[in-house]
């Protein structure tokens, strides 16, 4: 977990050329065990563009000035929340009411990107948890 966390910790503006190239070194580290995972179907780049992009929304929809790694060091939070949650319910999909719920109770809202999260974790398309009856109640916040 603490090798997690370094991966999104800030970097002093002493620290910038030399950080930034490990940073680079960290990132083709985690790619690696992407693609061994035999995840490469879909490119990384992508899902952590999208996953940036949601961060970003995240920030402006909160009216907040934050710094980019901030809001980004926050959505990893979020879903590593949510990954638990999950987790609290052994990963099955028709704990998906429970889930969202949990996750209402924590956040009082369920952010854009956990809806993805949760949609990539247990396999269900997220078009399928935006109809689901769940999302239809006016007790889960969206």
């Amino acid at each position: 977990m603490s090798e997690e966390k370094s991966v999104v910790s800030p970097i002093s503006k002493e620290q910038s050329s030399r950080s930034k190239a490990d940073a680079l070194l960290q990132g083709l580290d985690l790619t690696a065990k992407y693609y061994s995972l035999g995840l490469d179907q879909y490119p990384l780049h992508s899902e952590l563009k999208q996953l940036e992009t949601q961060a970003k929304h995240h920030a402006e929809n909160l009216k907040r000035t934050q710094k980019k790694e901030e809001s980004i060091s926050e959505i990893v939070q979020d879903l590593r929340d949510v990954d638990e949650i999950i987790n609290k319910y052994e990963w099955k999909e028709n704990m998906l009411i429970q889930i969202l719920l949990t996750i209402q109770k924590q956040k009082r809202w369920i952010p854009q990107h956990a809806l993805m999260w949760i949609s990539k974790r247990l396999g269900i398309p997220i078009s399928v948890i935006a109809r689901s009856e769940a999302t239809k109640q006016s007790c889960i916040s969206l």
